[in-house]
């Protein structure tokens, strides 16, 4: 009874993420593998701090927002690559997966960024996307300390055009002709405490706001797709020439 009941919920679970588009998972890590997590974290910024430039590392009043250079940490590397995370990822993919990109979003109390509306293959440009992303609570998140928040069923509807956002961490943002589709769904923002993760969809409509609480809001990312995927040449081209100008403009600001 016990297996049957499980793979009850399994197929209910994959039935909600077709349906929605994101799909919160509790308890998925021990307090352990989240302090590895943030200990590793540490660990990495204390030994290649000072190599990061502003494509890799975004900072508000000297406290880190963002940090986009993770695969390069070995430790953090292996952990992405762990059995646990490599079930997940084939259930919802139904494929085997390969690591992409693993990325810090830290929006410290007070102060941390906002994050515009958009979908992670406006980042990633693959041709018919079949990718997540697993959000992982390294603190608590909700809607008073800018957690994430979903538009449900916004996966649907294909790549939507994008603009520049110029904002730091976040250089892309929906345009906004395609939010007024979506003018009468409320978005979700899940409550999380750390261990538990949030999977969503490529193609799902998503941001935060800034965190104006006095508890700061930690999540890394693990951005893991089908090891078949291909690249959108001309959208990736599109993209990056996006993104160097909008880096460009920030120095020349400083």
């Amino acid at each position: 009874m016990a297996k049957l009941k499980r793979i009850s919920d399994e197929i209910k679970n994959l039935n909600n993420f077709k349906r929605n588009g994101f799909l919160v998972i509790k308890d998925v890590f021990t307090k352990n593998e989240i302090k590895f997590i943030l200990d590793s974290i540490q660990l990495y910024i204390a030994k290649e701090g000072d190599k990061l430039n502003i494509k890799n590392i975004n900072l508000v009043n000297n406290k880190i927002n963002s940090l986009h250079s993770l695969k390069k940490s070995k430790a953090l590397l292996r952990f992405a690559n762990k059995n646990k995370i490599k079930k997940i990822s084939r259930f919802f993919l139904n494929s085997d997966a390969k690591v992409n990109a693993i990325e810090l979003f830290a929006k410290p109390a007070f102060v941390g960024y906002a994050s515009p509306i958009h979908q992670d293959n406006a980042y990633w440009c693959l041709n018919d996307p079949n990718g997540i992303t697993m959000w992982i609570a390294l603190s608590k998140a909700n809607a008073s300390n800018g957690g994430i928040f979903y538009y449900p069923g916004s996966h649907k509807g294909g790549d939507y055009p994008h603009e520049p956002s110029y904002i730091k961490g976040s250089s892309q943002k929906v345009k906004k002709n395609t939010l007024k589709k979506f003018s009468k769904i409320k978005p979700v923002t899940p409550s999380l405490k750390p261990g538990d993760i949030v999977i969503h969809d490529s193609r799902t409509l998503h941001g935060s706001g800034k965190n104006n609480s006095k508890f700061s809001r930690k999540g890394m990312t693990i951005q893991l797709f089908d090891k078949n995927s291909r690249i959108n040449t001309p959208m990736r081209k599109k993209y990056l020439s996006s993104l160097s100008n909008q880096l460009k403009q920030r120095i020349s600001i400083k």
